[in-house]
């Protein structure tokens, strides 16, 4: 079993969430639990000599949305801690500038430190749910 830093399962997140808009992504090598990194094509450690998503050595590092980071995420909070703007908040994210307006309602609520604190840990669960599911240890 590969062993992976925490710190590194944090950012691979990070540019896994960027990749899709700034063209790139992270990757954990299976064997060395090593993370490449790319954006805005720019490689880390360095540029591979192969394409790691056709690589069974590699796998791609989850985003946000493949983790039910988002919106699934925002509306369990909203079950949990606000459950009469359930609906409210429903309706927010259909439209534009939902995460903004989210924010301003959580802020009006007085809960916007509680959902930074389920947010941290509904993400530290997620990211070690899915390293374990990859065969990695996280160190």
């Amino acid at each position: 079993m590969a062993s992976i830093t925490w710190f590194d399962l944090q950012l691979s997140l990070d540019f896994a969430d960027a990749g899709q808009k700034y063209d790139g992504g992270a990757w954990f090598n299976r064997k060395t639990g090593e993370l490449w990194t790319c954006g805005d094509g720019i490689w880390g450690p360095q540029e591979p000599a192969e394409d790691l998503n056709q690589s069974p050595d590699f796998v791609p590092a989850p985003n946000s949305h493949d983790l039910r980071l988002g919106v699934p995420l925002a509306m369990d909070f909203a079950y949990a801690r606000l459950p009469d703007q359930v609906e409210e908040i429903r309706a927010l994210f259909h439209r534009k500038g939902g995460w903004r307006n989210f924010r301003t309602l959580i802020a009006r609520q007085n809960v916007e430190q509680e959902w930074f604190t389920w947010q941290d840990a509904a993400t530290e669960k997620a990211l070690r749910e899915w390293a374990a599911e990859e065969g990695f240890e996280v160190i």
